[in-house]
């Protein structure tokens, strides 16, 4: 299986955006770096949080690369550039996704060596990850995820991998798309992304109580409906100083902490309204993080703040909504704040990757 996942790997940009390498990457990254690090050897796990910051920055970068570099396939799959027509100018906001990765703005003589790099760093990355996927070490953990901590299947009918998907991760297909639950109904329109907090609280939640991963899942499946009404939509913080942090209640002492986001659409040509999922909370965690978070967010501009608080009606008196398309943005991201957020408790969160 190993090999054949790498002997698919396309080496086409533009097909690799609508392969299943991205999510497929994003899942087995997320899986590891959930687990504690005492499991790991040496640098092991070292290299897993560098790797997986890598692949939550790496798409929506791939998606700036690859609509700069207009190229066609010859019959041998390899890439030809044609730049006659291409405009290699990126924006402040673009050039900011580039730099995580430590990609300098393209020109027309170095974009195709770019992206060649990129994909051999992301090859490299997945070969890395399903060897420890092949590792005995880990047979435990992986048969915990996919048949729940009982070891097996529950009263309800098995639930299949949760296939998280990293906030950064902007060019992101429907959650449908890549996580399956038996006995959960079709999810919707709306993309739901997940932070890391996020999909490491669903996969502690799917270790230890799979019927209560799936109240979770049942949540986040609304989301993606565009219920956005009772409680579902209740306000955590703004709109007035920052931007909305909505909560929705999965149970009496349980939340779900999300805000009404933008990202790229999947061609990168226009943005999207989107659900961001930051992380799974009882009520008594809900601290004093989400003021300061929405402030911070709020750097990003004001025509980014009037796109997250727009609701575009889609059942007349339902609390259903779409998501609303806009042409791409040119703010720049600018505030005084620190994206280092220190807990009560003394722990620091970074959130530079919003930035």
């Amino acid at each position: 299986m190993h090999l054949k996942i790498l002997d698919a790997f396309p080496s086409d940009p533009r097909i690799f955006q609508q392969s299943s390498i991205p999510p497929l990457l994003s899942t087995i990254s997320s899986f590891f770096f959930s687990l504690p690090s005492d499991i790991y050897h040496g640098d092991e796990s070292r290299t897993i949080g560098r790797y997986k910051r890598y692949v939550a920055d790496v798409w929506p970068a791939m998606a700036i690369l690859s609509s700069i570099a207009y190229g066609t396939t010859t019959a041998r799959n390899t890439m030809v550039f044609d730049f006659r027509e291409r405009n290699t100018t990126v924006t402040a906001h673009d050039a900011t996704i580039l730099r995580k990765l430590n990609i300098q703005p393209p020109t027309e003589s170095n974009i195709a060596e770019i992206l060649e790099d990129v994909m051999a760093m992301i090859s490299q990355i997945l070969n890395f990850f399903l060897a420890l996927l092949s590792d005995p070490r880990f047979a435990g953990q992986c048969k915990d995820v996919y048949f729940g901590a009982s070891g097996g299947q529950d009263d309800e009918g098995e639930m299949e991998v949760a296939d998280m998907l990293p906030l950064a991760h902007t060019q992101a297909p429907q959650l449908e798309a890549t996580l399956a639950a038996s006995n959960i109904d079709r999810f919707g329109e709306w993309t739901v992304l997940m932070s890391s907090t996020a999909t490491k609280h669903l996969f502690q939640w799917r270790r230890g109580d799979a019927k209560m991963a799936e109240c979770v899942l049942k949540k986040i499946r609304q989301l993606s409906r565009g219920q956005f009404s009772g409680n579902n939509y209740k306000m955590l913080y703004g709109p007035s100083h920052g931007i909305p942090i909505f909560q929705a209640e999965i149970l009496s002492n349980l939340r779900l902490v999300y805000q009404i986001d933008c990202a790229l659409d999947d061609d990168g040509q226009a943005e999207r309204q989107v659900v961001t999922v930051y992380g799974i909370y009882s009520h008594k965690e809900l601290d004093h993080i989400w003021p300061w978070l929405s402030k911070l967010l709020h750097g990003r501009g004001k025509e980014y703040r009037k796109r997250c608080m727009l609701r575009e009606c889609g059942e007349p008196g339902k609390g259903v909504y779409h998501p609303a398309t806009f042409p791409l943005r040119t703010e720049e991201f600018v505030t005084d704040q620190s994206p280092i957020f220190t807990h009560e408790n003394g722990s620091n969160e970074d959130f530079s990757w919003l930035m």
